[in-house]
């Protein structure tokens, strides 16, 4: 059973092998949390366009992604 969860895991939020230049741990661990980013936020449209969630609370979602992002790269130096 807890193998089917893992492979369920990997099927809903797939993480995509990096092709930038030069990959840094930290270029690596960014491409990732943007990729999920990315992958939440096309949750959050779908719910939206569905009618399951309010635009407003789907801004705000994405405003809070979007600041995670900001202090993730900030935390890995790549942001001054």
């Amino acid at each position: 059973m807890s193998q089917d969860i893992h492979l369920a895991d990997r099927f809903i939020c797939p993480v995509p092998s990096y092709h930038g230049e030069d990959p840094t741990f930290q270029k690596v661990a960014f491409s990732a949390n943007l990729s999920e980013m990315a992958t939440r936020l096309g949750f959050v449209a779908g719910l939206t366009s569905n009618g399951k969630i309010s635009p407003d609370d789907a801004y705000k979602s994405a405003r809070k992604h979007w600041k995670t992002l900001k202090k993730s790269a900030k935390s890995l130096g790549l942001k001054k």
